[in-house]
């Protein structure tokens, strides 16, 4: 299968003779005897009438190597850079021309228009990162809420009097007197209990000391 291969450059591109030599390697390796047609767009009036994009330039059967290219629009004769997977170069990838002799469309790995959930993808890999950083900072979150609420608990409880409970009684009309259980004396003494802490705490808020109350008591 014969191929019409294209070297757009114009003469002040420092790369345009490296392009050439890989060029014709990978024709010597793939399709010997294809002929290279060279192109030099130095003049602007030549470079916009091949819609010069940048040198070094190689089109193979008029397309492009590079995959990604989209047209600029300017033709200006300069100098070209490619994203390649080593960054920015001023050479295509060599791969890029074995596969555009082959007849072979790949996708580069940094072809904006690339489908981006391809399983094992890099950025499959920063959106896996991105939500385990957020459940690990939800679950530290959880716990330190945890630990503060088992923390504060015995705090809150331990405030102020002890919550009133009245003595049980036997329930009327069931064989009792609505009277209190004669043998539940630790009941009774809670409850004494309770309404002296109510007294002592009522005293302490209020600024009602045991002091100052004598005092008030003798002053009447």
């Amino acid at each position: 299968m014969t191929h019409d291969v294209e070297l757009l450059w114009f003469s002040d591109c420092p790369n345009h003779a490296t392009a050439r030599r890989m060029l014709e390697e990978v024709i010597a390796e793939l399709v010997p005897g294809t002929q290279i047609r060279d192109l030099d767009a130095t003049d602007p009036v030549v470079a916009d009438r091949a819609r010069f994009p940048g040198s070094p330039t190689i089109r193979v059967d008029g397309r492009d190597v590079d995959t990604s290219y989209v047209d600029p629009g300017d033709y200006t004769p300069r100098c070209r850079l490619y994203r390649t997977d080593s960054g920015l170069r001023g050479l295509p990838e060599r791969r890029w021309i074995e596969d555009a002799l082959r007849g072979v469309e790949p996708i580069p790995a940094n072809n904006p228009d690339s489908d981006r959930s391809t399983p094992g993808s890099p950025l499959d890999d920063l959106g896996l990162l991105a939500a385990g950083t957020a459940a690990l900072t939800a679950a530290c979150c959880v716990t330190i809420s945890l630990v503060l609420g088992v923390a504060v608990a015995p705090i809150g409880v331990g405030v102020g009097p002890r919550p009133l409970r009245a003595p049980e009684r036997w329930p009327l009309g069931a064989g009792g007197n609505g009277r209190a259980r004669p043998n539940d004396r630790r009941l009774r003494s809670r409850f004494r209990r309770s309404l002296a802490n109510l007294g002592t705490h009522w005293r302490l808020t209020s600024g009602h000391s045991p002091a100052s109350a004598r005092a008030e008591a003798r002053s009447r």
